[in-house]
């Protein structure tokens, strides 16, 4: 994941978030969304709720296997090249 470091002064701004906060160039135009990552919306989790049910996520967790986060950034890069540099 690529970094941008901030000033203090932004970085104190978010550090006292504890919600999410849309961030916008001076002009307005929406850059992306801050989430803290102490911050737990448990309205953020209800309206993205999981797909699976809890018996098919205890199945997948009793399977084992996957990959690692490193393992699956790995085949990202090599699926899709002009996204992933």
């Amino acid at each position: 994941m690529t970094q941008i470091i901030i000033s203090d002064a932004t970085a104190t701004q978010l550090a006292s978030l504890n919600i999410p906060v849309s961030i916008c160039d001076p002009s307005g135009k929406l850059l992306g969304t801050f989430i803290p990552g102490v911050s737990y919306d448990p309205e953020l989790y209800a309206r993205n709720p999981s797909p699976l049910t809890p018996e098919e996520r205890q199945r997948r967790r009793q399977l084992g296997g996957g990959k690692t986060l490193s393992e699956f950034w790995a085949d990202m890069r090599l699926k899709y090249p002009n996204e992933f540099k």
